[in-house]
């Protein structure tokens, strides 16, 4: 006899002793951090594009900090205002997480701008306003699987999305 255990919505047959059971558990997955086992040489590379330089920084912190520490450090929060440029960066990463770009609507909702007052093309604005809780998703960032997506300030995950907890990285540029 067999048990048949069900995984998401794959079957798997599996022999128990004689027994028959059904099962419909799920297997938990095992969260990783992605960044966990980069090397010091992939933390630091800087990335450049068309004049610019982008160095992503792996801290788990607000957008408002990743601003900050941008313009402290003589840059800003990165601007990326042409598809190819957002994939070209996002093809970069050494491996997939998510890192906050400076883009925002805090002024008005639902019209997004880069720091550098730019208005967002159409075809990037990906799932930045899309689903639960507009109302305080202000913030972008770079998705796991690329494009952009908007999160409240701290960065915690909307409700009803899967995906990293908390935005693990920021990305900043200089001229």
């Amino acid at each position: 006899m067999k048990n048949i255990l069900i995984i998401g919505l794959v079957f798997i047959t599996i022999p128990l002793l004689g027994r028959t059971k059904k099962s419909s558990r799920f297997i938990k997955r095992q969260r990783v951090e992605p960044t966990k086992n980069l090397s010091d040489a992939q933390k630091s590379k800087i990335y450049k594009y068309k004049g610019h330089k982008y160095k992503y920084f792996f801290e788990k912190i607000s957008w408002s900090e990743a601003k900050k520490k941008c313009e402290d450090m003589g840059g800003i929060l990165a601007i990326l205002d042409t598809k190819e440029e957002l994939e070209y960066i996002q093809n970069q990463r050494p491996c997939r997480f998510t890192a906050w770009v400076g883009i925002t609507d805090e002024k008005n909702e639902g019209q997004w701008v880069w720091l550098n007052g730019k208005q967002i093309k159409n075809e990037m604005t990906g799932f930045l306003e899309k689903a639960n809780s507009l109302d305080i998703r202000d913030y972008g960032h770079i998705l796991l699987q690329g494009g952009l997506m908007s999160r409240a300030n701290k960065g915690n995950l909307p409700k009803g999305w899967r995906g990293q907890a908390l935005v693990q990285a920021f990305l900043c540029e200089w001229n």
